[in-house]
């Protein structure tokens, strides 16, 4: 079978069509599930099914986009290829600016196959139960951001306050932005910014008062020749993936879980119609992407039971489906699977 992705690197390449515009998708589902096997000891699809599940999301939106004249090109953001390029940026500037691991990721999925010493601060875009946005939060069951940030100071030797940022990518540049700035009232010098993905407008993303040099990224779309449409992570499609969606901070709804289980909830974009347009510029009229989206959360599901012999139970789950969990579910007796069959049955 000829490698899903291959065609879609080489669109991020020649792509420069005059009025179209990009929808990026970055592949991550595979490496969160590897890490989430590694902790309940599941075992979890091969590549090449997280392979085929991406083309056929491809597929999906690409049929949902493009329904008139305007024509949308999905691109593809490769995991092993951006995490293979990332690599000798960071050591780039680390060799000639610090000599120590001193990286700080914001990003949660490229630090797990990162070979470097990686140091990841604990923020997150919150939203309340109701789906209202509460701004950039510390992560759930992490310390405050003080406290994060005196850690990373004391796992380094000889420091000196130099690091590189790390994220998944830059649109807007308000969370770089405000990363940069709260490292600065600490008295760290940033000596380079690296991410996955740019997307810059009019040549610059955002003020980050930084030289252009010390900003590296493995693509970039400019908006007069490239314009974007959207950007989102595959994990925020579909139900019951770790760090899916947005991050829910619901202290009743939290009360579900035992203080030790240590879970969050998600919003999933596919879980409303609403977020699913304003989080990720897909109008689903007929629910037919967020029913395609279910099934083959399903799916995943179905084949991680059948190849770890046994259920897969909600309590397994890093984290529960808002959805879901406003139904105060038993999470030892619920499946994941029946829990996602509920979800799927009630948009039909």
């Amino acid at each position: 079978m000829q490698d899903p992705h291959h065609h879609s690197r080489y669109s991020l390449k020649t792509d420069h069509e005059s009025g179209h515009q990009h929808y990026i998708i970055s592949e991550d589902l595979y490496p969160l599930m590897q890490t989430w096997s590694e902790k309940t000891q599941f075992i979890v699809p091969d590549k090449e099914w997280f392979a085929r599940n991406h083309q056929y999301l491809r597929e999906a939106v690409n049929k949902v986009l493009n329904t008139g004249t305007k024509i949308y090109i999905i691109d593809s953001q490769p995991y092993h290829y951006i995490v293979s390029a990332l690599q000798p940026m960071i050591y780039d500037f680390m060799g000639k600016e610090i000599d120590f691991d001193s990286v700080i990721s914001l990003d949660k999925v490229y630090p797990l196959a990162l070979s470097c010493k990686v140091f990841s601060l604990h923020i997150t875009r919150g939203i309340d139960g109701h789906g209202r946005d509460l701004g950039r939060q510390v992560y759930p069951h992490t310390p405050p951001l003080e406290t994060q940030i005196s850690n990373f100071q004391k796992t380094v030797s000889g420091f000196n306050y130099n690091v590189v940022v790390v994220d998944d990518g830059m649109w807007t540049g308000n969370t770089m932005q405000w990363a940069l700035q709260t490292l600065r009232e600490h008295h760290y010098t940033v000596v380079g910014v690296v991410v996955g993905l740019c997307i810059r407008k009019r040549g610059k993303v955002t003020d980050l008062e930084l030289p252009h040099h010390k900003i590296c990224a493995v693509q970039t779309y400019e908006s007069d020749n490239r314009p974007v449409l959207d950007w989102v992570c595959e994990r925020d499609f579909f139900p019951g993936i770790p760090f899916g969606g947005r991050t829910v901070f619901d202290n009743q709804l939290s009360s579900i879980f035992l203080p030790e289980q240590r879970k969050t909830i998600g919003a999933f974009y596919t879980e409303d119609p609403q977020w699913l347009q304003e989080w990720a510029s897909i109008k689903d009229m007929n629910g037919e992407f967020r029913i395609f989206c279910i099934h083959r959360a399903i799916s995943l599901f179905l084949e991680i039971e059948r190849l770890s012999g046994r259920k897969v139970y909600l309590g397994d789950l890093d984290r529960i489906p808002l959805s879901i969990a406003q139904q105060r579910p038993n999470l030892i007796k619920t499946t994941v699977v029946e829990a996602l069959e509920s979800m799927g049955s009630s948009l039909v």
